[in-house]
């Protein structure tokens, strides 16, 4: 019972889920100080230690898988040699890791780069900067764009006028933020070998909609989502010839070689091959149902 001031106390929210789906993450919760009222006030009108608002959570163990988004659409110059990129990180590591050091084998890693080259030759080309970073997802990022040229053979590179360069090719200066900060994109892994050799079988793949972070995402578009599952190995399996193919009865009183018990001998055998034959595969049969 408080005589002269209000009482107060510290009142604390549910645990949020673990910002992972696997490895090491962060659940947090709101920790306010309120009266008898339930009314917030000042956090030092509340005696002791305030409880923690954020605690370490483990998930399930990460399955150590490369996982990568497709190649962009467009070659990183307009003429001479450049690059194709896709982003490539390892599914066991945490949130907003650099890639120096990975729980995959580096060894395996998917490449994140592939050379392409432009369909014309080079004479002006544009040249851009960093894009600036972005504070929200409602603003804008800009980056600076300017024309350069090589001066004389094996020389070094000079700004020049927007002139120089193909004017409606100048790559922009200017976007909104969401273009890439804020949506998730597909990542896959590599497929599994296909579940059978001959015909036809199924091969798989991990496939995760992951945000700028590479956390879990549900913003990814379902029409852009990579098939998690494929056909393979189609091919018709190779049928063994017929052991009667070419195995004949020469003679036509075979049945009675067969009861008499005379296919032992080469000679019967030989000359009763077809009958001879059946009668062993027959054989073979009923002793494998008896087991």
């Amino acid at each position: 019972m408080c005589d002269s001031k209000p009482c107060t106390s510290w009142k604390s929210s549910h645990w949020s889920k673990c910002s992972t789906e696997c490895g090491s993450g962060q659940k947090t919760r709101s920790v306010e100080c309120v009266d008898s009222q339930d009314n917030v006030v000042d956090d030092k009108l509340c005696l002791g230690t305030k409880p923690h608002s954020t605690e370490t959570c483990k998930a399930n163990v990460c399955k150590k898988v490369w996982l990568y988004t497709r190649w962009s659409d467009q070659c990183s110059t307009d003429c001479g040699a450049g690059f194709y990129m896709r982003k490539v990180f390892c599914s066991a590591d945490p949130p907003n890791s650099k890639g120096h050091s990975s729980e995959c084998k580096i060894g395996i890693k998917p490449t994140s780069a592939t050379p392409c080259s432009g369909d014309r030759p080079c004479g002006g080309k544009w040249f851009t900067g960093p894009w600036s970073k972005c504070t929200s997802c409602k603003g804008k990022q800009h980056r600076s764009v300017i024309c350069i040229k090589q001066v004389g053979a094996g020389g070094s590179f000079d700004t020049v006028s927007a002139s120089h360069c193909v004017v409606k090719e100048r790559p922009v200066s200017e976007q909104p933020c969401d273009t890439e900060s804020c949506f998730a994109e597909w990542y896959m892994s590599d497929w599994t070998e296909c579940s059978r050799s001959c015909n036809g079988g199924v091969k798989q793949r991990d496939i995760r909609c992951l945000d700028k972070d590479r956390l879990p995402s549900d913003t990814c578009r379902l029409s852009d989502k990579p098939n998690t599952k494929e056909a393979c190995a189609t091919n018709p399996c190779p049928t063994q010839p017929s052991v009667l193919s070419s195995c004949k009865d020469k003679f036509t009183n075979c049945r009675i070689v067969v009861q008499a018990r005379l296919c032992r001998y080469s000679y019967y055998k030989s000359a009763c091959c077809r009958s001879c034959t059946l009668h062993k595969l027959h054989h073979k049969k009923r002793h494998r149902q008896r087991k």
